[in-house]
């Protein structure tokens, strides 16, 4: 079977399992909703569940869209100079992150040749795993190192390690380490190669998770 083939297939599996899922709960919700019976106050909790898988899977399908327009290369590219670190402060707030669980360390230039918004959503999707993975009470550590040829956003946390191929949840179709919801990190991981730059997922010792995002300081060459 070609690789393309065997991606195409993990891709339905993953999407199957992911869209059935509140598919069903949605409909079971609106069938009982519809029946009537029902106090005021259990009406108004299935509608807040009804609203708030609907809105994951808002969500869900929009990450498809962007995980296809980049890979299939049909989304503008118009990047510009940017400092890391004003992308990272709007990655924290748009995370829903508070920013006393997040510790910052800048470098002195961290510019980097992209797409703000993406950029933006790159790191956004990081960070999120990241807060979804550190151990209750602790933090959660963004750093920025610099060299000739690129910025390296890291980003750490103290909590579980995710199976012994951490490079897993990057991709759809993934075994021992793969998570539901994963497919924001396969968005930040596209939008890392249409940067000339890559994400990376290692296991700490003795415990956390850190990602590693490396993009070139400048334009691509020819």
């Amino acid at each position: 079977m070609s690789i393309s083939k065997k991606r195409d297939r993990e891709m339905i599996s993953w999407l199957s399992h992911q869209v059935r899922t509140p598919l069903s709960v949605l409909h079971n919700l609106a069938s009982l909703a519809l029946e009537g019976g029902y106090q005021e106050s259990q009406r108004i909790e299935m509608m807040k569940i009804i609203r708030d898988e609907a809105g994951r899977m808002k969500i869900l399908v929009g990450d498809l869209i962007d995980l296809q327009r980049i890979e299939a290369g049909i989304e503008d590219f118009d990047p510009t100079w940017l400092a890391m670190s004003s992308v990272m402060e709007e990655a924290v707030r748009r995370a829903g992150v508070s920013r006393d669980t997040v510790t910052v360390t800048e470098a002195g230039d961290e510019r980097v040749w992209g797409v703000r918004e993406r950029l933006t959503q790159m790191v956004e999707a990081v960070l999120r795993h990241s807060a979804a993975l550190r151990a209750p009470g602790s933090m959660i550590d963004l750093e920025v190192e610099t060299t000739h040829e690129a910025t390296v956003v890291l980003i750490r946390d103290e909590g579980p390690q995710v199976g012994s191929d951490p490079e897993e949840i990057l991709c759809l179709g993934g075994t021992s380490g793969q998570r539901p919801g994963d497919l924001d990190l396969a968005v930040a991981r596209a939008i890392a190669d249409v940067h000339q730059g890559r994400v990376e997922v290692v296991n700490r010792s003795p415990a956390g998770v850190e990602f590693r995002i490396t993009l070139p300081r400048g334009p691509a060459g020819p």
